[in-house]
């Protein structure tokens, strides 16, 4: 068995393992940590209960391609103050008929990508924030190399989370959570006349910066504008991505739409940068 899949295998044991015990583990602990949050919308990252959070998303790139990806996404709290997160990939396509050095040839591949997995705790208040730590990894599941990274990748991640009382809008916090991404497997890349090339290193500072604010307490309206900063140090590249997130909550679940755009996203096919242009996201918060 190629041994990037062996590393996949190992990334869904792992999430079944854990994401099994923590069924039993959410029933004997659901008392709540110092710092942990009921959140109604399921957006707050103090809020470590149980939820899925199925999402479809497209994405279009600077060059033209699309990918299209449908992922089960979902929350399980281990214990007071320790939460598994996973992103499992259902379906994937990209899709290359309108990039630009396309010439021909089929146009899409269809099939999964590849899974993440999050670990977070709560670590306590300070500066007049609530910080959490923990660490993320990407593990190579796909069945199509157009679809993932023939890698697998970690990340230590810190947050930190500051409730705004200085809006009048009750509820509305500002969270930024940090990740310094590097790759600890590697795998090869191959084109179609079979020369294979070791994949590039991996040593990036990735953001995820959440600014909420609540718009309508009875119809449960909310607003969370996401924005993603990213410098890649391999590459020397910085690139910055920002997307409105709009939600409710009046007909059962928490439901959303979220457009983003690249801030003058860029291409360089020589380093291999090819930046985000737009992107669209449909999907659901259950609280369990």
């Amino acid at each position: 068995m190629n041994i990037n899949k062996k590393i996949g295998l190992i990334g869904v044991a792992l999430l079944l393992t854990l994401g099994s015990g923590s069924l039993y583990a959410a029933k004997k602990t659901i008392e709540l940590a110092e710092g942990e949050v009921v959140d109604a919308t399921g957006t707050d990252p103090r809020d470590f209960s149980d939820k899925f959070m199925p999402y479809w998303r497209t994405t279009e790139l600077k060059d033209g391609t699309v990918s299209n990806v449908t992922t089960a996404f979902g929350m399980s709290k281990l214990a007071p103050g320790l939460a598994l997160t996973y992103e499992v990939p259902l379906f994937s396509q990209l899709d290359i008929s309108d990039a630009d050095l396309y010439d021909g040839g089929p146009s899409k591949v269809n099939g999964v990508g590849d899974l993440n997995v999050r670990m977070l705790t709560m670590l306590g208040k300070a500066g007049g924030m609530q910080w959490l730590a923990g660490a993320e990894l990407w593990f190579p599941t796909h069945t199509e190399d157009a679809l993932g990274n023939d890698r697998a990748t970690f990340a230590p991640l810190v947050a930190n989370i500051m409730d705004l009382d200085m809006l009048p809008m009750p509820g509305a916090f500002m969270a930024m959570m940090h990740f310094y991404e590097f790759d600890y497997y590697k795998g090869e890349t191959c084109n179609e006349f079979g020369v294979c090339e070791d994949v590039d290193d991996v040593s990036m500072y990735k953001g995820r910066w959440f600014f909420m604010i609540p718009i309508n307490e009875k119809y449960k309206l909310y607003t969370l504008t996401e924005m993603q900063p990213v410098y890649d140090f391999e590459k020397s590249h910085f690139s910055f991505w920002i997307a409105p997130e709009f939600g409710t909550g009046y007909f059962g679940p928490m439901i959303y739409a979220k457009p983003g755009w690249g801030i003058n996203p860029e291409i360089d096919y020589g380093n291999g940068i090819v930046d985000r242009e737009f992107s669209f996201e449909i999907g659901m918060r259950i609280m369990m």
